[in-house]
């Protein structure tokens, strides 16, 4: 409806406006990279963990419904937590191990619903709210 680039820019925009407003009452103020090295890791990070892969799930959206790409895509922080232990050496709390078995239960459970019913009635079910809501 509002193409990716617009969104991928509110969503910059806005990040970089609730950062610069909640930090100061954090006690940590914002400040500007003070090296050439700096800003290239700025840049960098909003590149590839911003633009890159809300493009990729913007892409992936087109091709297939809506709910099964929110439901993967909730599965990225399992991921990385994931990466930190076998990587990082670091640890999980009794509370986070919680979190990701709740994440992962949340995902199974949207898949099992999808594979529920039959082929195409997602897309069927779909295509009927949308004739009655012309």
């Amino acid at each position: 409806r509002y193409g990716a680039a617009r969104v991928l820019f509110l969503e910059l925009a806005g990040g970089t406006a609730m950062l610069a407003l909640f930090l100061p009452l954090a006690g940590h103020a914002p400040a500007p990279a003070t090296s050439t090295a700096g800003w290239i890791y700025i840049v960098g990070l909003g590149i590839g963990s911003v633009l890159l892969a809300n493009f990729c799930f913007f892409a992936a959206v087109r091709r297939i419904d809506a709910a099964p790409t929110a439901v993967a895509a909730s599965i990225e922080p399992v991921v990385s937590a994931l990466l930190a232990l076998a990587f990082l050496s670091q640890r999980l709390t009794l509370t986070g191990w919680l979190g990701l078995l709740m994440v992962v239960g949340g995902v199974a459970a949207g898949y099992w619903r999808e594979a529920a019913q039959p082929p195409g009635a997602a897309a069927a079910e779909r295509e009927q709210e949308l004739a009655a809501a012309r």
